[in-house]
């Protein structure tokens, strides 16, 4: 009789490190769980963050090329001034010039 009493105790006590062990297994998994959705959170706010960068870098070079841009116009206009100045000073020429064949012939 003592004998099937300690087989039960023993068996019983293994039934209970098994489930002991279970148990921890199972709060490890919860724990890594936890773990994962942490990394992702972090992952997804470092994407956003890149995301953020990325769009700034797009709007400084946008700003870069709209300067650049105001740029050439002033030197297109700078360049149409320059060339109105040498054709009246052309024409301004011309006109001395033939005043002066004029005189020349008088």
């Amino acid at each position: 009789m003592e004998e099937k009493e300690g087989g039960k105790r023993k068996k019983e006590g293994k039934r209970e490190e098994k489930e002991g062990r279970r148990e921890e297994n199972e709060g490890r998994r919860e724990e890594n769980e936890g773990r994962r959705e942490e990394n992702e959170g972090r992952r997804e706010e470092n994407e956003g963050r890149r995301e953020e960068k990325e769009g700034r870098k797009e709007e400084k070079e946008g700003r870069k090329e709209e300067k650049e841009g105001r740029k050439e116009e002033n030197e297109g206009r700078k360049e149409g001034r320059e060339g109105s100045r040498e054709e009246k000073e052309g024409r301004r020429e011309e006109k001395e010039g033939r005043e002066e064949r004029k005189e020349g012939r008088e």
